[in-house]
């Protein structure tokens, strides 16, 4: 049960879509790889989905309709951060034609920006 601090935010439900985030992009850049699929737009349906509602927890701390630990925020912050950066150097290495530095940066985008939320969302124990 999260702390009366937060209690409106669906952190279940968050983490409900984390894990199924992690399916769908096993399927689409994994499983599918090379071929066109719908598990590639379901992938980035829901992590565009995932990243957005990662904002929104760090815009509500901000703006002061919801009170999150600080060291919470800042763990959201700094992974989103980091993540969007990945994210960012695996487009133009794709772009590039770069295969290792887009399997490099497309993996940590994957690792950073999960980890972020999960570690975040211990931290309200």
């Amino acid at each position: 049960m999260p702390p009366r601090c937060c209690a409106a935010f669906p952190f279940r439900a968050m983490g409900g879509a984390i894990v199924l985030n992690g399916l769908l992009s096993y399927m689409g850049d994994t499983h599918t790889w090379g071929r066109p699929s719908c598990w590639k737009w379901a992938d980035i349906l829901l992590a565009t989905t995932n990243t957005a509602l990662q904002f929104v927890l760090v815009l509500l701390h901000m703006l002061g309709p919801m009170s999150f630990p600080r060291d919470m925020v800042g763990v959201f912050t700094a992974s989103l951060l980091l993540a969007l950066y990945c994210k960012r150097r695996a487009g133009r290495a794709f772009a590039n034609r770069e295969r290792d530095a887009y399997l490099r940066w497309h993996t940590a985008w994957h690792l950073i920006l999960p980890a972020g939320a999960i570690i975040g969302m211990l931290l309200l124990e």
